[in-house]
């Protein structure tokens, strides 16, 4: 990681059922996810075509600012 990088994980109740790439996390806000947890399980790397679930905790890695436009993306309705 770069100076300027952390890394958040947390759950997003709204992103249930809707696929990776269609939230455009990465062009939008340069956060790249990095590994989703699902019921205890780490899926690693995950594809623009993987689809969440109710409960996933996404991990995502990116600055500051780009992990803040990234949660308002998680948080709004498709």
């Amino acid at each position: 990681l770069n100076a300027d990088e952390t890394i958040a994980s947390r759950t997003w109740p709204k992103v249930a059922d809707r696929r990776l790439g269609d939230t455009h996390l990465r062009a939008h806000t340069g956060v790249s996810v990095v590994a989703v947890i699902r019921k205890g399980a780490a899926i690693p790397s995950p594809p623009p075509e993987f689809t969440f679930a109710a409960g996933d905790v996404i991990v995502a890695v990116g600055t500051a600012e780009g992990l803040a436009e990234a949660a308002l993306i998680l948080q709004s309705e498709p």
